[in-house]
């Protein structure tokens, strides 16, 4: 287990023998550069993201994954195949744009790319979770009250746990947003994230082993 990120292997720990319903946000496994100038739409994971992603599914045997959805980017299509390469079957999974283009954040896609374009998307993200605002993209916590209802109805209405697997810029503000970690001096790893785990009324949101209850 020595590939997959520390964090998420704290919050898996405590929520694997629970018996309530569980939905697994993370990041998709490590990519190819995206060449300066472009979206990086059609990039793939790495030989060595492969490798992660197939040693995560292994890691995931614990519990009775049923289902994925991920970002349309073929990044993220690619790391659940190589999930259920481990995991030893073939996870069915399906679109969804909540999850990747655009996403939660972005109202105006014209508008969002150029500001990706203009600032980078590191200090983009790192901005959103200071509270900027940037034109045709959300604010933090719009846009995280939007993915966190998406989460709960894909929890809702399905059968098991399951996987959403989408990019760090969506990743980061929901968890800044909802855990209180503000990502300074770091960013978050290939493969790590939350688990969101349905309660009786309520849900909680686990991030590096911490448990942080969510109002809808």
């Amino acid at each position: 287990m020595e590939n997959i990120p520390e964090s998420f292997l704290r919050s898996l720990d405590k929520v694997q023998d629970l018996n309530q319903k569980k939905l697994i946000l993370i990041r998709h496994s490590d990519r190819e550069n995206i060449l300066q100038g472009t979206l990086g739409s059609d990039v793939h994971i790495t030989l060595e993201g492969k490798e992660k992603a197939f040693e995560l599914g292994r890691v995931l045997r614990s519990l009775p994954i049923e289902w994925c959805k991920t970002s349309p980017l073929l990044r993220c299509t690619q790391t659940i195949d190589s999930i259920g390469d481990g995991y030893g079957k073939r996870i069915i999974h399906s679109i969804s744009e909540l999850l990747g283009e655009p996403g939660p954040f972005v109202f105006d896609g014209d508008q969002a790319i150029n500001a990706f374009f203009d600032h980078g998307p590191k200090i983009v993200v790192r901005e959103m979770i200071k509270g900027q605002s940037f034109p045709g993209i959300r604010s933090s916590g719009e846009g995280s009250v939007i993915l966190l209802k998406g989460l709960i109805n894909f929890l809702e209405d399905s059968t098991g746990d399951g996987i959403c697997i989408s990019h760090d810029s969506i990743l980061m503000p929901f968890i800044a947003h909802y855990c209180g970690e503000q990502f300074n001096g770091k960013w978050i790893k290939p493969l790590d994230g939350v688990v969101l785990v349905k309660q009786e009324n309520t849900y909680d949101l686990w991030w590096d082993g911490q448990m942080h209850k969510v109002v809808v």
